[in-house]
């Protein structure tokens, strides 16, 4: 049950825009508005996201570089006795992370 109400202020295209959609659907403004954002996807455009989408590509640069580095020394066969599938399995799972914090940014 809905027990609350909010004002907002429109110019005439737009409630008019709202009331045909509504209308066209065959359902109430209330209704229209509420679909409209339940479904949307927000994004924040605020300076500290872009500052941490920024980080995070360093990041991901950094590790790029790093699993660069580490297969040319396999292949030169420079270390011996290391366990490189763990450390590429623990690169493979940082850079999966980063990549999913950057589709919620």
């Amino acid at each position: 049950m809905k027990t609350t109400a909010i004002s907002i202020r429109l110019n005439k295209e737009q409630k008019d825009l709202i009331t045909f959609k509504a209308k066209a659907i065959n359902i109430s403004k209330t209704d229209l508005i509420l679909r409209a954002i339940e479904n949307a996807e927000i994004k924040s455009d605020s300076k500290d996201t872009t500052k941490l989408l920024s980080e995070v590509n360093r990041i991901g640069n950094n590790l790029n570089q790093i699993a660069h580095a580490i297969n040319l020394t396999k292949l030169k066969n420079q270390l011996h006795n290391f366990d490189f599938s763990t450390l590429e399995n623990d690169l493979t799972i940082i850079k999966y992370q980063l990549n999913e914090l950057l589709k919620k940014a």
